[in-house]
């Protein structure tokens, strides 16, 4: 089963700095390898979201 992944505003803003950053400096093939290995992540976050550590920060969300 696979869940929804939320990406808050600040991080698309991020995302997209780091996409222009990447486009000018590597070019768009380099972005496209990047940007292909976020969108895994992505998904493997999608299908397992209680795999790997949880941070002291995310801890600290009360919930």
């Amino acid at each position: 089963m696979s869940h929804n992944v939320q990406i808050l505003a600040y991080a698309k803003d991020d995302y997209r700095k780091i996409r222009g950053y990447v486009k000018r400096k590597f070019g768009d093939n380099v972005w496209m390898t990047v940007e292909a290995d976020f969108k895994k992540m992505l998904q493997q976050i999608a299908e397992m979201p209680l795999a790997g550590l949880v941070t002291e920060e995310i801890e600290a969300i009360p919930g």
